[in-house]
């Protein structure tokens, strides 16, 4: 079997893509994500190769190939307590060292579905 890779350009030019069509910054060394989520689409679109992949969805070639590339690199899930190691270190540290000082306290949470969550 042959190892999946990917290009300097060609992840450059698919992060470029990425940013333009839904705002996901993948910085520079994330290829390791892109060959794993878009991998899979190579066998199911029927493809030679994951370069080949790229440039159709760059392309806009094959409109179902573009929105399920897309929706393979999204984060399918909005649960606020998805990730549960800051909430445990607010619940068991943060929270009772305040509650000690005996002051109020101000939470902000600002929801934002585009990845850029402030928290």
């Amino acid at each position: 079997m042959t190892a999946i890779t990917i290009s300097d350009q060609e992840y450059r030019e698919f992060s470029r893509f990425l940013e333009a069509q839904c705002g996901i910054v993948l910085g520079d060394s994330k290829q390791y994500l892109v060959r794993s989520r878009l991998s899979p689409l190579v066998a199911k679109f029927k493809l030679a190769s994951i370069s080949d992949l790229l440039r159709d969805v760059i392309s806009g070639r094959n409109r179902e190939l573009r929105v399920a590339a897309v929706d393979a690199m999204t984060t399918n899930e909005t649960l606020w307590f998805r990730d549960s190691y800051p909430f445990a270190v607010l619940a068991d540290k943060i929270l009772p060292e305040l509650a000690a000082n005996k002051r109020p306290i101000k939470i902000w949470s600002a929801a934002s579905s585009s990845g850029q969550e402030p928290y």
